[in-house]
């Protein structure tokens, strides 16, 4: 085994170490404070609307040139793209609606 597969595979061990950590401590923390798990499902809440909104915005479309990327899949692709558009421009909007906010007080 050469050094290059060690590093690698130590990197998807800590990859998969980090990903732990960040879904588990916060839900250890938000144990003590249940308000706070309030807070997380309405996030999620959103992301699931959104993705429904991109969803139903998104056409279903087969490419020959990729035999694996069936009509379904191409729908649900075009989806997460579409969510991550308005997600986008969300966040522009927000961006520019702060610093106003910042230039009027």
């Amino acid at each position: 085994m050469e050094l290059t597969d060690i590093l690698i595979y130590l990197s998807y061990g800590l990859i998969g170490i980090a990903t732990v950590s960040v879904i588990i401590l916060p839900l250890i923390n938000s144990l003590s404070d249940p308000k706070s798990l309030l807070k997380v499902g309405a996030g999620l809440l959103a992301l699931v609307v959104l993705f429904f909104i991109g969803y139903s915005m998104s056409e279903a479309t087969s490419y020959a040139k990729f035999p694996g990327l069936g009509a379904g899949m191409s729908k649900s692709v075009s989806a997460l793209l579409i969510m991550t558009y308005i997600l986008i421009v969300g966040g522009l909007v927000g961006i520019f609606v702060s610093m106003i906010a910042k230039l009027i007080r």
